[in-house]
């Protein structure tokens, strides 16, 4: 999609296809860093429209009209909302189903990571 940045009151448009809206947030603080790198405008706008995810970072899958999202790449409770939020509205009569597995390395915060997972889970699927 297109981002438009606001530098001194100017605007830069640049496109960019990321399938999350978070990470949008990601991208804008790439492009803040490189511009306090100096980093030209026309360099930053040629290179934006070419970012690709790596694999299984809400990588689309297409199975006999069926759409796999794989998004287990080093999860965490932010990024596994973001994702759920993110699923596509399935075709009339279809269903929306999340297989979701733990998350490793939360320490104390797993049963309750583990709890609003779920929570966005039930909103966004109708099986899980």
């Amino acid at each position: 999609g297109k981002v438009r940045i606001f530098e001194q009151g100017v605007p830069v448009e640049l496109n960019c296809a990321l399938p999350v809206k978070a990470l949008y947030h990601n991208f804008l603080g790439v492009v803040t860093l490189l511009r306090i790198l100096k980093i030209d405008w026309e360099v930053i706008v040629e290179h934006a429209q070419d970012l690709i995810l790596p694999k299984m970072r809400f990588e689309e899958i297409y199975k006999q009209g069926i759409t796999f999202i794989n998004d287990a790449y080093n999860a965490n409770p932010d990024s596994m909302k973001a994702a759920l939020e993110s699923l596509p509205k399935p075709k009339l009569g279809g269903k929306t189903i999340a297989v979701l597995s733990e998350m490793t390395e939360l320490g104390i915060y797993t049963e309750a990571g583990h709890a609003s997972v779920a929570q966005s889970a039930l909103q966004h699927a109708d099986i899980l």
